[in-house]
């Protein structure tokens, strides 16, 4: 049984990571299944592992044998291990053992050269035998080569494109004779607005005023808003990428290209769907959640209750240092999250509705200027992730959450991570969040919910 040489395996409170730098890819281990990979390591066989097991977990010899197969089996099949060798492998269906061929360069090698073999090593079921050993090892490395392609394309910069050309011959020129021409600044990036009408101007300005900047004669980007008539198009650098059917859409399609162009435009190592803000002690607060849990709900209560505002719906965390720097767009609030706002923000419920391009109305809420008066360099050390979620009826609680559950949680909420991963990063990525306290939370009552974070941070 040998360990190949990508895999590299990282020890987190009681649970481990596995990280193969061929594929970039990060698998969790459970306490349990670190246990038995630490035993791995150790050179141990299969019968002395589960012997040890059964000494650490108190299970009888059976239940051992069946756990450390089974797990032995999973990591084999993942590519993790190589040479396990199984009294009798846990048989695996045609399509289980077609996604191992396809996932594992090293196997379909070993199929090209013996196919029969490679089947009964990795335990294909007798009834899938004859299928499994007619397929064809040159066609499946085309599909493999393809498939790994797919999956490193997806870790590039993200981007969009809310326009569609009508024909191929349409073309739109910049506005000539704007109505007003606004530059505004995020991060690093300067940018011009040109609005074509006042009302376009009501309709966006008001959405991005806190970024406002005095004009000037350069920019990095220039967006043009054109008036159709039936509809508004917005032009970025002269290309065509929004098209809004009317003004209650143009705020929005507006916001979102923004956030796209300046974030593809700044170096980072992970891009987080989650809120952040942070503490007069400059110690910042993660909230990575999926959209509906209460993170912009919950990250405006906190603004309004004296903590710095960084952002409601993107986390950027620097490269090495995994820092987050401030995205304090305004806050899209949802219908249903404005009477719990309201006596946080009196002016809420009087915000003009803008519908968004997921069809659901939102009123933009300016943070508090107070909560934009970042002390030092605006990168910021992040102390606490807390992975909120709405919960009707329950009492707000922060249970500490460990840091495997905790980055697993994390990574499901990655949204880019623009380079690929190699053993510096993630040695960076482990050794931050050994820092970083770790707590999941219930939301119901949101006085209660701002006020229990607020003491625990403080």
């Amino acid at each position: 049984m040998s360990i190949p040489g990508e895999i590299t395996f990282y020890l987190l409170d009681d649970t481990g990571l596995l990280f193969n730098a061929d594929r970039a890819e990060i698998y969790h281990l459970n306490t349990s299944a670190a246990f038995i990979w630490c035993c791995l390591e150790e050179g141990m066989t299969c019968a002395d592992i589960a012997a040890a097991y059964t000494d650490a977990f108190a299970v009888s010899a059976d239940d051992a044998d069946s756990h450390v197969a089974e797990m032995l089996g999973q990591w084999q099949g993942l590519g993790y291990i190589e040479d396990a060798a199984f009294p009798a492998p846990p048989p695996i269906d045609f399509t289980t053992a077609l996604g191992r061929l396809l996932a594992l360069p090293r196997l379909l090698a070993a199929f090209s050269r013996a196919p029969a073999e490679t089947a009964r090593r990795i335990g294909v079921r007798q009834k899938d035998l004859e299928s499994f050993l007619l397929l064809n090892p040159d066609e499946l490395e085309k599909q493999a080569r393809t498939l790994r392609q797919k999956v490193l394309s997806k870790r590039h910069r993200a981007d969009i494109n809310l326009f569609h050309r009508t024909s191929a011959d349409e073309t739109f020129q910049p506005v000539e004779k704007p109505a007003v021409i606004q530059d505004y600044l995020l991060l690093t990036t300067r940018f011009h607005i040109r609005y074509a009408s006042s009302a376009q101007l009501e309709s966006v300005h008001p959405t991005l005023k806190h970024l406002a900047i005095p004009d000037g004669d350069t920019s990095d980007l220039v967006i043009d808003i054109l008036d159709c008539g039936d509809e508004h198009v917005v032009l970025e650098n002269g290309e065509g990428v929004a098209r809004c059917p009317s003004l209650n859409h143009l705020a929005p399609s507006v916001k979102s290209r923004l956030r796209q162009s300046v974030i593809n435009r700044h170096d980072y190592f992970m891009q987080i769907h989650g809120a952040a803000v942070m503490t007069d002690e400059h110690r910042c607060i993660l909230m990575p959640a999926a959209p509906g849990s209460g993170k912009t709900t919950l990250s405006a209560a906190l603004a309004a209750s004296g903590m710095y505002f960084l952002s409601d719906e993107v986390a950027l965390l620097e490269d090495i240092t995994l820092q987050v720097c401030p995205m304090p767009f305004s806050m899209a609030v949802k219908a249903g999250s404005v009477e719990a706002l309201a006596d946080y923000y009196p002016c809420l419920k009087a915000l003009p509705q803008h519908m968004r391009q997921d069809e659901h109305q939102i009123r933009y809420l300016a943070p508090p200027a107070a909560a934009l008066q970042y002390p030092g360099n605006e990168r910021y050390q992040i102390q606490w992730i807390i992975f909120p979620r709405y919960q009707p009826g329950t009492t707000p609680e922060l249970r500490p959450l460990g840091r495997g559950d905790a980055l697993q949680r994390l990574l499901d909420e990655c949204l880019v991570i623009p380079a690929a991963l190699d053993r510096k990063r993630v040695g960076n990525l482990i050794q931050w969040l050994q820092g970083v306290e770790c707590f999941e939370m219930s939301i119901d009552a949101l006085p209660q919910a701002t006020d229990l974070i607020i003491r625990t941070c403080r």
